[in-house]
């Protein structure tokens, strides 16, 4: 596949999640080593020429949305979508609000949960082994397309995968 042509999907798990059992799923904030995990990538991202995201769906659970806050002045000027969609999503529920989206927007990034995140890489690269997202990790898809509406199963290649885990 060519990477000068088609779309870019930058799929991000949030940090991970404090241990806080008073809160309900939705309400759990990031860990302390969740917050260190994401700036962690947020200096990578900096350095990197390849995370240039047009726009951002974040899942509007506390946990995505503290993680896109502290990637904030990194991509200054880029509009975040929350979506209540997004929380917990499965791949089919992601791929369908893709599939609905403008492609003015050539690369969007989705921050979410697993195994939503998961699945969807799985079903993209038509890969029979899933790929594991640990708290902060970020996948770039490159896909051949130039359409979100002709999103299908098999139309990507993973590029690259940004980890703090070893």
């Amino acid at each position: 596949m060519s990477k000068q042509a088609g779309l870019q999907l930058y799929l991000m798990r949030h940090g991970s999640i404090s241990s806080d059992s008073s809160s309900t799923d939705f309400y759990v904030s990031l860990s302390q080593s969740g917050i260190h995990d994401v700036l962690t990538q947020r200096e990578r991202f900096k350095k990197s020429d390849g995370i240039r995201p047009d726009c951002i769906f974040c899942s509007t659970a506390k946990r995505t949305r503290e993680t896109v806050e502290l990637l904030g002045d990194l991509f200054v000027g880029t509009p975040v979508f929350f979506r209540d969609t997004l929380y917990l999503a499965p791949a089919f529920r992601i791929m369908d609000l893709l599939r609905q989206t403008d492609s003015i927007f050539r690369r969007i990034m989705i921050i979410g949960h697993t195994p939503g995140l998961e699945q969807l890489t799985s079903v993209l690269t038509s890969d029979d082994v899933r790929l594991r997202f640990y708290p902060a990790d970020c996948l770039v898809l490159h896909l051949n397309l130039n359409d979100w509406s002709k999103l299908n199963t098999g139309c990507a290649e993973i590029e690259k995968k940004y980890t703090v885990r070893f």
